[in-house]
């Protein structure tokens, strides 16, 4: 009887013990997400990576560590770090994971196998997190973002593709960036790559008419997509789109003869109309 007690003894002194770890790693998640979505890479690194010790939290803290590799190696450039974020996200169980941590796994994956060199499939994954429902406290910037990645790897798969093909994926950024400007008509990633995709998809006019209607919205708008935070100003975005790309190309397309008097023109118009708003 005596050893029964002893031994019940031990057992709840052991489950003591395993229920404060449970809660320090508990902590160490809650920093990792903070530190994560602070844009303090390695701090989130290290907090993930000791929440990972918890087995009831290591596929939410998978998620987070991921995240903040593939997000790492993007401003390091750092090959290990690619390698990191994939066994991070391709071992965890998706099953223990929250809505809100599948998303967020959608999403590096997303990432990923973007940096791994296939657009087409990091556009599918990214699409299908644009789609999730969030309730994140991050919105709508990291929408922002995370659209800007969707249309970037959409992009980038066109241009891989076939010349036949490509028309079909700038039409997908087309009406994709029609529903997210319905949706919040002051999205400037989605006012710069429906001015993008109509250029791609070669509708010259709309990518003209777009590209001055997203400068008009973009007023005071902080840079977009992509992290581009050294950026003082989004528009300089559609500015570069309009004087590098949709300008000749819709001068040419106007009359080849007299391409260079119209590029003269335009940017004229163009100066005019950045001026007045």
């Amino acid at each position: 009887m005596g050893r029964r007690v002893l031994l019940a003894g031990w057992m709840l002194c052991l489950g003591a013990v395993a229920s404060a770890q449970t809660t320090t790693q508990l902590t160490q998640l809650a920093k990792a997400r903070q530190a994560f979505n602070q844009g303090q890479y390695d701090q989130a690194i290290a907090a993930a990576t000791d929440a990972r010790k918890a087995a009831s939290l290591a596929s939410a803290a998978s998620v987070v560590l991921g995240r903040a590799h593939v997000e790492r190696y993007y401003l390091k450039s750092d090959g290990a770090d690619l390698v990191a974020a994939h066994t991070a996200l391709a071992d965890l169980d998706p099953v223990r994971l929250s809505s809100a941590d599948r998303r967020d796994l959608t999403i590096g994956l997303g990432l990923t196998v973007y940096f791994e060199g296939r657009p087409g499939a990091a556009a599918e994954l990214l699409e299908l997190a644009l789609a999730a429902p969030t309730e994140s406290t991050a919105e709508p910037r990291a929408r922002e973002r995370l659209f800007d990645w969707w249309a970037t790897a959409v992009d980038r798969a066109a241009q891989l593709a076939p010349d036949p093909s490509r028309h079909g994926y700038y039409e997908r950024i087309i009406a994709r960036s029609e529903a997210e400007l319905a949706r919040d008509p002051s999205s400037t990633a989605a006012g710069y790559w429906l001015a993008a995709g109509a250029r791609g998809a070669a509708e010259l006019d709309r990518a003209w008419n777009a590209a001055i209607a997203a400068w008009i919205r973009a007023k005071d708008r902080p840079a977009m997509g992509n992290d581009r935070d050294a950026r003082a100003d989004a528009r300089a975005d559609i500015d570069l789109l309009v004087t590098a790309a949709i300008i000749p190309e819709r001068a040419r397309a106007l009359d080849a003869r007299a391409a260079q008097a119209l590029i003269a023109a335009m940017r004229a118009e163009w100066e005019q109309i950045k001026n007045s708003w």
